[in-house]
């Protein structure tokens, strides 16, 4: 059976491992200790922090070493609110919440409580992940896909339920 050097990375165990991703710094308005039902939370990443990470190998061959370079690229960002309810997924870092741009801001990585969180024992268990593509290149132009990888970070909420004080108008 020839081989040639080129088909080596077809074999999985020949490709080079995706580099070290970091778990995501994240950011929530309000705070995770002070939600409040029937109001939006924002979350986000800093936008500094969503960038390409790379690592390149050499990898020995017949006919002498071969670079691949390896880049995982962050490209969603998942919350998971742990309150029963659907997992919201966004493009992107997430959009940090300025207060006084609230209402023109787009509202793209949200999630509005509707349920406090005592009747999860205190907390849901809120999770915060990012998705990253992985690609390789090698140096003879060969280039693929690998698996993505998922971080995630738990981000433990309380969602507190406030009461509003009606106050009946003079007649």
């Amino acid at each position: 059976h020839p081989h040639g050097g080129a088909h080596g990375l077809a074999d999985p165990a020949a490709r080079p491992a995706p580099p070290r991703v970091p778990s995501p710094t994240t950011s929530v308005a309000p705070p995770p200790h002070a939600g409040v039902v029937n109001t939006t939370s924002w979350f986000w990443v800093s936008p500094g922090w969503w960038h390409p990470v790379s690592v390149t190998a050499m990898i020995p061959t017949p006919r002498g070493p071969l670079g691949v370079t390896t880049t995982a690229t962050p490209t969603t960002l998942q919350f998971d609110p742990g309150d029963g309810s659907p997992q919201v997924s966004c493009r992107g870092p997430g959009v940090p919440y300025v207060e006084l741009m609230h209402d023109v801001l787009p509202k793209q990585c949200t999630h509005t409580w509707s349920r406090p969180s005592i009747v999860a024992g205190g907390r849901f268990a809120s999770r915060m992940a990012v998705v990253w593509k992985v690609s390789w290149r090698a140096t003879t132009g060969a280039s693929g896909h690998l698996p993505d990888i998922t971080t995630s970070i738990g981000v433990p909420t309380v969602v507190d339920e406030l009461h509003a004080v009606a106050r009946r108008g003079a007649s």
